[in-house]
């Protein structure tokens, strides 16, 4: 039933059974509250409803609404007051080009409404109304806004309508507190324009109930095979993305391992690289100590020889027997 002011923002995806379902199927809960009504939310305006194409014809038409709405819909394209991007003559941009000065304005709240300031929202106002600025009608306005959300055909157009009707009902507000709640109102299509009678729907329904008679049947056993299938299939599917999944994570984790390895055996070489060097140094250091010795000592020992001739005749005797010996 009621739609929010979107900003003049790129245009999402939009199906008619959404927006219908947000204009007519909600309820805002604040509507339960009559404080400030007029304020809070944004009604047809009584002009709409007396010169506009759609109110009365499907008001006092007989049928069901969404019928009446989309025959007057197929009518209205023919008015010239109907915006549509295949009129050269009448489509969006000679809206922005005729309105420039509300149009801007009304972008402008789209985009700032729930951060502007009094003051920055009044300046703007200020440049938007003029002496010279061109005002669409509210006719014009609320019949192209009532034709996008029955046919669907273009939710930029709509959106731009929502906007510029936001934009007019700000022009008597007087203070900030009035400001942040006009900003914030919601646009309300006629509940009685767009939702048929709940007797005659009652009726309906409850007479196409009757003339059915609902019958239990048991599952075949094609139908039991076909189940079973289905459910393995999709035990497979599931084991399948864990097997996925898990090979996923086992190659992130080897990953992460042989990266924290490399950084942690790096950080251990460098630990001990000055250790390492210490030790190789006093490694050499103790060699060359241990050779000098040993030369000192056979030396020391051939000294000793030359020192006393006989012994060492002797001994030199006694390996040449030993020699011969073992010969």
């Amino acid at each position: 039933m009621a739609e929010n002011e979107n900003p003049a923002t790129p245009i999402a995806e939009n199906t008619p059974t959404q927006t219908l379902f947000r204009f007519v199927s909600l309820r805002s809960p604040q509507l339960s509250d009559e404080k400030e009504q007029d304020k809070r939310f944004i009604f047809i305006h009584e002009q709409a409803k007396a010169n506009g194409h759609f109110y009365i014809p499907v008001t006092t038409g007989t049928g069901r609404k969404r019928q009446l709405l989309l025959t007057q819909a197929a009518s209205y394209q023919s008015s010239s007051e109907f915006i549509s991007k295949n009129n050269p003559s009448n489509n969006l941009n000679t809206f922005k080009t005729t309105y420039k000065a509300i149009y801007d304005f009304a972008v402008w709240l789209a985009r700032n409404k729930n951060t502007c300031t009094y003051a920055e929202f009044h300046t703007q106002r200020g440049l938007a109304i003029t002496i010279n600025t061109t005002f669409p009608t509210v006719t014009t306005l609320w019949d192209n806004l009532i034709y996008q959300v029955v046919t669907q055909k273009d939710f930029y157009i709509k959106e731009v309508m929502m906007q510029v009707i936001l934009a007019l009902s700000t022009f008597l507000i007087s203070n900030e507190e009035e400001m942040k709640t006009v900003l914030n109102s919601r646009i309300v299509l006629p509940k009685e324009m767009m939702m048929d009678d709940d007797a005659s729907l009652t009726s309906g329904i409850v007479s196409k109930a009757a003339g059915n008679t609902v019958k239990e049947t048991a599952p075949t056993e094609e139908m039991r095979k076909q189940q079973e299938v289905s459910s393995a299939k999709t035990k497979l599917s599931r084991i399948e993305g864990l097997k996925k999944n898990l090979a996923v994570i086992e190659k992130q984790y080897n990953k992460e391992y042989q990266a924290e390895y490399k950084a942690q055996d790096e950080a251990y070489q460098a630990r001990i690289a000055p250790i390492m060097q210490e030790y190789n140094a006093a490694l050499a250091a103790a060699k060359e100590s241990i050779a000098a010795s040993d030369l000192q000592e056979q030396y020391m020992i051939l000294m000793t020889l030359v020192s006393n001739p006989k012994r060492f005749l002797l001994l030199n005797f006694l390996h040449l027997n030993l020699i011969s010996e073992t010969k």
